[in-house]
């Protein structure tokens, strides 16, 4: 016959994985560890603040986007009861309820964060240029490199897909904070909670034929105009186009690749907004005459 099961007891761990280095996993690290819980918050580029360090204002109240964000990185850096892995993603989550088993792979560095003094000679030293990610590809940056000026934590990396070990950032580093020999490794945690907060990613705007992206060089995705306008972008906050030329008017089109049977289904559920804080800020900043193109506004 049966028999009714017993109920088991278990202590939570006290401890809690936020994986996701954007806003909303910073604030999630930061409330829990304000309450005393020990947070090993994971982010899997090589730093903190995600696409809304790319940002100039955020809608709907125009606020600068890193007077708001720099605050919390730095209370991330600094606080007590925050364990920041960078460049790490999670393995494997097992477990149950209250007590998960998570395994966590760190990517080398190849810098000690405790040693740079983010001085900026190694990158002077290094020969090799390729695109800066964050800045959308609108310029260049070295083999070794700050990710961008607010970054945190404060220190630079080693790409090493683009390194070619000549050595020259070794020898110029007056920290010896700098190790080409840098090896991943494994890390097992032990928390109560896991909580995903993994952000987003552009859709690749090169799949819409019919815009020219990639083929007209004044084609650009929202973060690549975001990165223009903002004073510390690559063109230092003017708005030209790819020859140089005066910007006059400009054009948004919403729902590029959204509920299109040959992209994505879904709404965005962003370019509404979006589109009116942008055609703002350059109609009032720039001057620029706008038109923006929808099929619904919501």
């Amino acid at each position: 016959m049966a028999h009714a099961l017993e109920p088991v007891k278990e202590e939570p761990v006290g401890e809690a994985l936020v994986v996701g280095g954007g806003i909303a996993g910073i604030t999630a690290a930061l409330e829990l560890a304000n309450m005393g819980v020990r947070v090993h918050l994971v982010e899997k580029r090589p730093a903190i603040g995600g696409n809304m360090a790319k940002l100039t204002k955020v809608f709907p109240t125009l606020d600068d986007a890193q007077s708001l964000l720099k605050p919390r990185m730095d209370a991330v850096w600094g606080h007590p009861n925050i364990d920041l892995l960078t460049l790490a993603e999670v393995q494997e989550v097992s477990g149950q309820a209250g007590n998960h088993r998570v395994r966590v792979y760190v990517k080398p560095r190849g810098v000690d964060v405790k040693k740079c003094t983010a001085c900026g000679m190694c990158a002077k030293a290094c020969p090799v240029e390729v695109p800066d990610e964050f800045n959308e590809g609108l310029s260049t940056r070295k083999a070794i490199y700050l990710p961008y000026p607010e970054a945190i934590p404060p220190a630079y990396v080693v790409d090493f897909s683009a390194c070619t070990m000549c050595g020259e950032c070794e020898k110029v580093c007056p920290t010896k904070a700098i190790n080409l020999k840098d090896a991943g490794k494994t890390i097992d945690l032990n928390v109560g909670a896991v909580i995903l907060a993994l952000g987003y990613d552009l859709y690749d705007a090169k799949k819409l034929e019919n815009y020219g992206y990639g083929i007209y060089k004044d084609v650009i995705t929202m973060m690549a105009l975001e990165r223009m306008i903002s004073k510390n972008g690559p063109t230092g906050g003017q708005l030209k186009k790819a020859d140089g030329g005066e910007v006059r008017k400009i054009a948004l089109a919403l729902c590029a690749g959204s509920r299109d049977k040959n992209h994505v289904p879904y709404c965005s559920r962003i370019c509404c907004m979006y589109s009116v804080k942008l055609a703002y800020i350059l109609k009032t900043a720039f001057g620029l005459d706008v038109t923006v193109y929808y099929i619904d506004i919501r």
